[in-house]
């Protein structure tokens, strides 16, 4: 996002001393209030910043409060000028009142991509009687879902985008939006953690690194009437480009529909087997569609692979729920697991005869047995049959067709790599890793509740190399 007021000045509030900073393009320079002479080292003069919750605040010299935020980083005592870098700082609304960045409401984040994520949206007007006159916009989609002990709520729809002057008003379209509302007002360094799960989301559903907004916006809630009000705007550094991609090739909030909630609970989901933990396969940009890299194969097989093991559930493949598409897999599993239960009679009875191992050997033989699946390029490939006539339809213009073998042979290339092996990258390879690219969103997808029709629909709309 682009501050287009930068570059911005002001003061920092400090616990000693005090202190001025310049910024441009996210960079802030700190200086010391008090001139010091090259001899000098009087530690008392030396300004120290007000620092809580992961951020730091002034106010700017045109008089709005600022909150920058840094993180885990502590700002050490300033001699005489400190450079602080920074992805995210926020700059009030107004400067009538103090803001208050321990109470933050909601998080509005208003264009911009979401823009490109939504088509067929109604006209912002009407005729009535020959007059201009704003027509209502559909109702917003609303849900809420828990996270680390409190309640989210989530507002998804679209507003009229007008300006006016005292001789004119222009009504330019609507403007799609995402309200984040929280059950438990948050503090400023929370901020950035919401924003980052955001962009997720929308890379997901654009397949490009390279999302952004047009605003964002704090909000608190007024006590009468209970509305939510802007108290400030965020900036947060990003891609100098945005994707220029356009709603029919991608993923849009009217295919989601109501499994929008189900895919930002996986997204805020911080237990094991994420698969959005390793998606680094995703393109930076528009120009970076069909390139890949040896880690982007190691990051596409480690996400499968924490798909698959997500549609366990637990470590107890018995508690998993079966469907048309994992039934397969889990009979192949359930199998194993009674060969298993064989084996550890077996090596029980064996130490029984022939005397016990020691405790390691015994623990480790234990931990084998215990932990001990089908073959990783098995797995896939009993997914892949399964949803092959999907991903055909999303990459049916490709000339190659990857087999078993093909996936068989990128899991040792991956298994290779990964160990310090030198391999090249072939055209099978490339192919397959991007099958499988796509094998990881229809399971995805399938998994929120997105049904076959729908999905080959989507796949059909070719979202992942246009």
């Amino acid at each position: 996002m682009v501050d287009e007021i930068s570059p911005r000045s002001g003061v920092l509030d400090c616990e000693q001393g005090g202190a001025t900073f310049y910024e441009e393009n996210y960079k802030f320079r700190i200086m010391n209030n008090v001139p010091f002479k090259a001899t000098s080292s009087r530690t008392e003069d030396y300004s120290k910043l007000a620092q809580s919750n992961k951020y730091f605040h002034g106010t700017t010299h045109d008089g709005s409060d600022i909150a920058v935020y840094c993180g885990s980083r502590t700002m050490p005592p300033i001699r005489t000028v400190a450079i602080f870098s920074s992805n995210v700082y926020a700059i009030q609304k107004g400067n009538l009142e103090t803001c208050n960045w321990e109470k933050i409401d909601a998080i509005e984040f208003r264009g911009g991509t979401l823009d490109s994520l939504f088509f067929s949206i109604d006209s912002p007007y009407e005729l009535v009687n020959g007059a201009v006159q704003l027509s209502a916009p559909k109702s917003p989609f609303c849900f809420s879902f828990d996270y680390n002990g409190s309640c989210i709520y989530v507002k998804s729809g679209n507003q009229a985008h007008e300006t006016y002057d005292l001789n004119r008003v222009e009504l330019i379209g609507r403007t799609r939006y995402l309200t984040l509302q929280f059950s438990e007002p948050i503090s400023f360094g929370a901020v950035p953690f919401h924003i980052e799960k955001i962009k997720t989301l929308l890379s997901f559903m654009t397949f490009r690194q390279n999302v952004d907004f047009d605003e964002i916006a704090l909000q608190e809630k007024t006590s009468f009437p209970p509305l939510l009000m802007d108290t400030a705007l965020v900036y947060s550094k990003g891609s100098s480009t945005v994707t220029q991609k356009k709603a029919p090739n991608n993923i849009c909030f009217n295919d989601l529909d109501v499994t929008l909630s189900s895919l930002i609970e996986l997204i805020y989901c911080e237990q094991k087997n994420n698969p959005f933990s390793f998606m680094n396969f995703v393109p930076e940009d528009d120009k970076g569609l069909g390139r890949v890299t040896n880690d982007m194969v190691k990051g596409i097989v480690t996400c499968l692979e924490c798909e698959i093991a997500r549609l366990k559930k637990s470590d107890d493949i018995t508690s998993a729920i079966q469907d048309n598409k994992n039934d397969t897999y889990i009979q192949e599993e359930l199998r194993l697991q009674s060969l298993v239960k064989e084996l550890q009679k077996v090596a029980k009875d064996f130490q029984k005869k022939n005397g016990k191992f020691s405790k390691k050997t015994n623990d480790m033989i234990c931990g084998r047995l215990k932990y001990m699946t089908i073959a990783d390029a098995d797995k896939v490939c009993l997914f892949y049959v399964k949803y092959q006539k999907f991903i055909r339809k999303l990459f049916d213009k490709f000339e190659i067709v990857p087999t078993e073998d093909d996936i068989q042979n990128l899991i040792i290339y991956r298994n290779r790599t990964t160990h310090g092996t030198q391999a090249v990258l072939d055209e099978h390879i490339v192919t397959t890793a991007l099958y499988l690219t796509g094998l990881i969103y229809c399971m995805i997808l399938h998994s929120i509740g997105i049904d076959d029709k729908n999905l080959e629909q989507l796949c059909s709309r070719h979202f992942l190399w246009r």
